[in-house]
């Protein structure tokens, strides 16, 4: 049995290198949810689970710590599962009261149940449950008590959301699809129990309570590109930048503010050289045009030419592949108002 954990270990760290990852753990925290899942829907033992803590990277002698690492996802499965024994388990292990660890991860509990409810998956039924009866019950909250831990945590609600998306065109628990995270954001800022079934294609928030701050809007990007950087794979990488198209859904005209601009288009700059993820970022892109077009003004005309002028400087490359898809956009817009 040992033998074969060794080869296994030796296996997932030569998948690792190949796919330039540092380390076995950085590659597998990639897909520390899909695993999770599974884990959970095939119903293993979760002692199972921490017998093999040390593929992931962790000392075998701590499983304290370990659990904790994976309970931001591990939790919304459980729960959406029903089980009972495995979540009492966890609260033994982390040596609190399952409530207080109910609301010590409300937050990605939360955000990844709506989620799924605003999802087409078999989870969804599942999941409206969980909402308005398994979180207030497992959290000993009231319903009062949710809605408030809501409004408190949107912030943070809105930034686990945005590290679900996937560009795959049928997405699994434990991510979701563009519109559905767009539509799902759209509910939390705009108002939870009353847009609960709303069906509206358009995704633009209103925010009324100010989520979508410019500076509120930098820490997402700062968070979304630390992602972006983890990821060591193109196809990792698309999943993580697929988050970029889905704020730019979200904030609608305020996509085009200095900061957020800029900085959407310096982390494509980074990234638009890699073959695999040119079609994406020049997407991106375009959409940024499109939200200029849309918002057009001296002011804006000439916030975008200071943008694309500092990374024209110190990216060649970027430049001539921004200057190529501004060449491509130019055909298109002809050709359209030709027909």
């Amino acid at each position: 049995m040992l033998l074969l954990r060794k080869l296994e270990y030796a296996l997932f760290d030569s998948i690792s290198r190949k796919l330039s990852y540092a380390s076995r753990s950085k590659y597998l925290d990639q897909l520390m949810g899909p695993i999770l899942f599974r884990w959970v829907a095939c119903e293993v033992s979760l002692v199972s689970l921490v017998k093999v803590q040390e593929m992931f990277g962790f000392d075998t002698a701590k499983p304290k710590e370990f659990i904790e690492h994976i309970c931001p996802w591990l939790l919304s499965f459980l729960i959406l599962r029903g089980d009972a024994a495995g979540l009492n388990w966890i609260s033994k292990t982390l040596l609190q009261p399952l409530s207080a660890v109910i609301k010590g991860y409300f937050v990605q509990i939360f955000g990844l149940c709506i989620a799924a409810k605003n999802g087409t998956g078999p989870e969804k039924d599942l999941a409206e449950t969980v909402l308005y009866e398994s979180l207030l019950q497992l959290g000993e909250i009231s319903e009062f008590e949710r809605d408030d831990l809501i409004r408190k945590h949107m912030v943070s609600i809105v930034g686990v959301l945005l590290t679900v998306s996937s560009t795959a065109r049928q997405s699994e628990l434990p991510y979701f699809s563009r519109e559905i995270l767009a539509r799902t954001i759209k509910q939390v800022v705009d108002g939870f129990m009353d847009t609960a079934d709303d069906d509206s294609a358009d995704t633009v928030v209103i925010d009324k309570v100010n989520i979508f701050r410019a500076d509120r809007v930098f820490k997402f990007l700062l968070a979304i590109h630390q992602q972006v950087t983890e990821a060591g794979h193109p196809r990792h990488m698309s999943h993580r930048l697929f988050a970029i198209e889905v704020l730019i859904d979200v904030l609608g005209h305020r996509v085009v503010h200095y900061s957020t601009c800029f900085y959407i288009i310096c982390i494509v700059g980074n990234y638009i050289w890699r073959q695999p993820l040119q079609g994406q970022c020049c997407n991106i892109l375009s959409k940024l045009l499109v939200a200029f077009n849309a918002n057009s003004s001296t002011e804006t005309v000439a916030v975008l030419g200071t943008q694309l002028q500092v990374i024209f400087t110190n990216n060649v490359l970027g430049f001539l592949l921004v200057l190529l898809l501004s060449l491509t956009l130019l055909i298109w817009t002809v050709a359209a108002f030709g027909s």
